[in-house]
């Protein structure tokens, strides 16, 4: 998987730390006064989220790790990426990763396992990112279907030229049945910085994808509009790819490179509804939204002043945006200090409600549905247990 922000990548779990947040709040009846970046001053309201542990089968019990923040869907259904270690352990020597495995939970029992060791029409590939949805489960990958060979100068560790290699999208049905990969029409090529580093993606009820590339020649980031054929219909403009980025030559040091496949992994898509929100981690940027079809709309969210965007959690009915205050590295933990949730109204951005979590409180939230949060945390017995909140 890719590189991403805390709250993305490896577990949310652990020591709460952080530092004492500037957030400009001050109690005002039932509601409190916030001051944004934007020179706005206004009351929102608190709105308590009660979270209960959900009642799970005693056998059962959630990963004690996982390498991708969990994902929802439409019904709550909780998702989440982990690795299969003992499948690592037994990789041959040389292949590219083939142990990833999507688990779904729902209300607490595990449906069912879906093991990307199942992807049977491609002979090598990589997974680069992974998006769950109702249509099923999707995996975006760098791979061909050429055979392996003699391992040698421009060939990967399976013995197949670099040049051979390009991106697919490999589904699965969520009863776990593979349904093949489609190749898309991306440009790919491994030997070249900037010439083969699509990052996320995120697909429309429909079938149709978003998908983040650089663009080399331009010294850009695109967010491209695919088909479900793989055919790429559109460029979305959003606020992060009006930024030069500098891939650097043979002559560059690496952080040239590393930097610009950084700045592409911190654009991400959430789905809301049937549209999906485009936005930059760690940034005070608009979202974009992106309805199924391609129809683009720019809002400015409103950010409490001494804040940051870190994420938008996935939800069918509304913006919940999670922020981060400046000051804090995006390497440390969540705490209460640090880390706030709120509900915005998407037609402006403006700030409709701050999320105040209650009971069981998980810090991190996964997703919301309906008016009820999902999310999930360590007890104190060293057990992941499933939450819901309302």
């Amino acid at each position: 998987m890719r590189l991403a922000p805390f709250f993305r990548c490896g577990s949310v779990f652990g020591t709460v730390c952080g530092l004492l947040a500037t957030f400009a709040l001050t109690l005002h009846g039932t509601a409190q006064e916030i001051h944004t970046t934007d020179g706005v001053t206004q009351f929102v309201p608190s709105k308590s989220v009660e979270f209960k542990a959900v009642e799970t089968d005693p056998n059962f019990a959630l990963p004690a790790t996982q390498d991708e923040f969990p994902h929802c869907l439409s019904d709550g259904s909780l998702v989440l990426h982990t690795v299969d270690w003992e499948a690592l352990k037994n990789q041959p020597k040389g292949a590219f990763p083939k142990y990833n495995q999507i688990v779904t939970i729902v209300k607490g029992k595990t449906e069912r396992t879906i093991l990307s060791t199942s992807i049977n029409d491609l002979t090598d590939f990589q997974i680069v990112d992974v998006f769950p949805a109702d249509s099923g489960i999707y995996f975006l990958l760098q791979g061909t279907k050429e055979q392996a060979g003699e391992r040698g100068e421009g060939k990967s560790p399976s013995g197949i030229p670099l040049k051979d290699y390009r991106y697919y999208v490999a589904r699965f049905d969520l009863d776990g049945s593979y349904k093949g990969a489609t190749k898309l029409d991306l440009d790919c090529d491994l030997s070249r910085p900037g010439r083969c580093d699509v990052r996320h993606m995120v697909i429309f009820p429909s079938g149709d994808m978003l998908a983040t590339a650089p663009d080399p020649d331009t010294s850009t980031l695109r967010v491209l509009y695919l088909k479900s054929s793989g055919e790429v219909v559109k460029q979305i403009d959003i606020p992060a790819s009006r930024r030069v980025l500098d891939w650097g030559d043979a002559h560059s040091g690496p952080n040239l490179e590393q930097d610009a496949k950084m700045y592409i992994s911190s654009v991400y898509f959430t789905p809301v509804g049937n549209n999906i929100v485009a936005w930059r981690s760690n940034s005070g940027d608009p979202v974009v939204e992106v309805t199924d079809g391609g129809g683009v709309r720019e809002v400015p969210i409103q950010i409490p002043e001494g804040w940051r965007l870190a994420d938008i959690v996935a939800s069918n009915d509304r913006w919940v945006v999670h922020f981060r205050t400046e000051n804090t590295p995006p390497t440390v933990r969540m705490s209460e200090d640090t880390d706030e949730y709120f509900e915005v109204h998407p037609q402006d951005g403006s700030l409709a409600a701050r999320v105040v979590q209650k009971g069981d409180a998980p810090l991190s939230i996964a997703c919301e549905s309906g008016g009820t949060y999902t999310s999930f945390k360590m007890n104190d017995a060293g057990k992941m247990v499933l939450l819901r909140g309302q």
